[in-house]
C-alpha cells in the first residue's frame, strides 16, 4: 500500500498563457514569434475552457500567493488580456476553478472582468490582488481559467500580445 505523505514544502510562483494552454487536451503548442497564432471560438452564452494546469504527482497546488510586502494588501498581482483575430481586446469574464481529473468536483476560485484584469501588471494598486487560495487542487487535477466574452468571438493567444501572469502557490 502506497504512503501518502502530506506535502510540506510550499512555495509561490507565476504561471503563463504558455503553462495554462500547455495543459489543454489536445495539447496546444504555445505561439512563438514566428507563429502560430492559437485561436479559440469563445461564446457569450456560457463559460469556455480556455487554459488549464495538470497537478503532478506528488504536489498540491492552488491558485493564488501571498505576498510579504508591508503595509500592502496580502495577495500577488494577477495580470491577463484578451484580445480577438482584430487585435482588439476583447471584454468579458474570467474563473478560476479547481477540478478533480473528471470535472465532476469544481471548486470556484475566483471571477473577474478583463477590464480589471488587464489594468496593470507593474502597480500592486491598479492590479488585481490574488491571495492564497485555502483548497488546493491534488495529484491529477486541474487548476483551471473559463472565459466567458460579453459577445461571442475568437479569442487569439499570440507570443507577444496575449499575457497572462497568474500567481499560484505550489506545495511539494
Amino acid at each position: 500500500m502506497p504512503v501518502y505523505r502530506s506535502p510540506t514544502g510550499k512555495f509561490p510562483t507565476t504561471f503563463s498563457q504558455i503553462d495554462f494552454l500547455a495543459g489543454m487536451s489536445p495539447t496546444i503548442t504555445a505561439p512563438t514569434s514566428a507563429g502560430p497564432f492559437v485561436t479559440q471560438s469563445v461564446s457569450n452564452t456560457g463559460y469556455t475552457l480556455i487554459g488549464q494546469v495538470k497537478v503532478l504527482a506528488g504536489q498540491e497546488i492552488t491558485f493564488g500567493s501571498n505576498d510579504a510586502t508591508p503595509l500592502a494588501s496580502s495577495g500577488s498581482s494577477c495580470y491577463m488580456d484578451f484580445y480577438n483575430t482584430s487585435y482588439a481586446v476583447i471584454p468579458g469574464s474570467v474563473r478560476f476553478i479547481l477540478s478533480d481529473p473528471q470535472g465532476q468536483h469544481i471548486v470556484p476560485v475566483a471571477q473577474f472582468r478583463t477590464e480589471k484584469l488587464s489594468a496593470d501588471k507593474n502597480s500592486r494598486t491598479l492590479a488585481v490582488l490574488l491571495p492564497e487560495f485555502i483548497k488546493r487542487a491534488q495529484q491529477d487535477s486541474f487548476l483551471q481559467v473559463l472565459f466567458k466574452p460579453d459577445a461571442t468571438d475568437t479569442l487569439q493567444f499570440t507570443s507577444t500580445d496575449t499575457k497572462w501572469l497568474i500567481p499560484v502557490t505550489i506545495y511539494q
